[in-house]
């Protein structure tokens, strides 16, 4: 099962080939979807398969308000049985561009960015996960808080070798290619590098 996952790449280096890659698997395994999506453009196809699809700001704050009430729900639930994690249908956030919310006051205002921390630090054991692409992986874009709870980061070419730090928390030799392949880090593991074609199938394995 597919845990919190970060996906940070340049412009052109395959991140939203990554991204769709990964929610097509979702779909296949029959995952349940809340599609963000700011630039209206990326995940827009995946639209009628989605629970919730949102792509401006209102509805993008009703999205993630709506995904943190599941996922207390489903910690009461789980709780009431006696249990430890919940059992049923897994819940993935897709956001396909984190920095527009995380620069938008309103979504501070308005308590978002706090249930984006939320899920991410209580979203394990209601099986309500994550998956954040940016194009820029940075304090501004990432908070610390939510970043550290990234089970899985994929980092595609970056711009500095310093960005490629802060993603993966080591430092590693910078990709020569503009796409093609990538950076994988999971829990507990260096990062290696792959071809990009190969992510879904280490992360699903």
């Amino acid at each position: 099962m597919l845990a919190h996952t970060l996906i940070a790449g340049d412009t052109g280096s395959g991140k939203s080939w990554t991204e769709n890659k990964i929610v097509r698997r979702l779909i296949e395994e029959k995952a349940d979807l809340i599609l963000i999506d700011p630039k209206k453009l990326e995940l827009e196809e995946y639209k009628p398969r989605a629970i919730i699809y949102a792509d401006d700001n209102s509805s993008i704050s009703m999205a993630i308000r709506a995904a943190y009430s599941k996922m207390q729900a489903r910690i009461m639930e789980t709780k009431e049985k006696g249990l430890k994690e919940y059992t049923g249908n897994p819940l993935y956030i897709v956001i396909d561009e984190m920095l527009p919310i995380t620069m938008n006051k309103d979504f501070k205002k308005d308590g978002t960015l706090y249930y984006i921390e939320q899920i991410a630090i209580l979203g394990r054991a209601a099986r309500v996960f994550l998956i954040i692409c940016t194009q820029k992986a940075t304090r501004k874009s990432i908070p610390d808080m939510v970043k550290t709870c990234f089970y899985n980061r994929i980092c595609l070419r970056q711009f500095d070798k310093r960005d490629y730090r802060y993603v993966l928390d080591e430092s590693v030799d910078p990709l020569v290619s503009l796409y093609g392949e990538c950076y994988v880090r999971t829990a507990g593991q260096d990062a290696i590098k792959i071809k990009s074609d190969d992510v879904v199938d280490v992360l699903f394995k």
